[in-house]
């Protein structure tokens, strides 16, 4: 049985790399697949069942566990096979919903697309974004809360 991972606070999804991340999980023999070059927030992890079982039996901080990318990405614990898109955006951007001000840069962004075009995509966002870097001001300089995550 394979999981595909996705998060409530990272609110817009890439059908596309999805699509592709599930089928090289197929294609290999790897515990984890997980697409890479994306912008923060929009990544996708692919995993089976017995990676999860492994985390909760192992993990020493339960609330890390919020922190799942960061364990199951480790060669030492898990075999990961890498995808990677074909995007090219501003590394600074940040599509996740953590802060406030990441409400905000939503907020700018369904406002842009929502109401013409509710099945709008990363893409369309990236291309929008790149002619209007004002809005990744808003957010890029919040970071990641997680110091360090160990499971074992």
């Amino acid at each position: 049985m394979i999981i595909v991972r996705i998060t409530g606070d990272d609110i817009l999804r890439d059908e596309i790399m999805i699509d592709k991340t599930i089928l090289s999980h197929l294609k290999s023999s790897c515990d984890v697949t997980i697409s890479k070059n994306m912008p923060y927030g929009t990544s996708t992890e692919i995993m089976t069942i017995d990676v999860l079982k492994k985390v909760v039996r192992y993990i020493k901080v339960p609330e890390y566990s919020e922190y799942l990318e960061h364990i199951i990405n480790n060669k030492f614990y898990f075999s990961v096979n890498y995808i990677f898109s074909k995007y090219k955006f501003d590394k600074s951007i940040r599509m996740t919903l953590d802060y406030k001000e990441d409400l905000l840069f939503f907020k700018k962004i369904f406002k842009k697309f929502y109401t013409k075009h509710p099945n709008f995509s990363i893409s369309e966002v990236l291309k929008y974004l790149n002619l209007n870097k004002k809005i990744i001001e808003i957010n890029n300089h919040k970071k990641v809360k997680l110091k360090k995550v160990e499971i074992i």
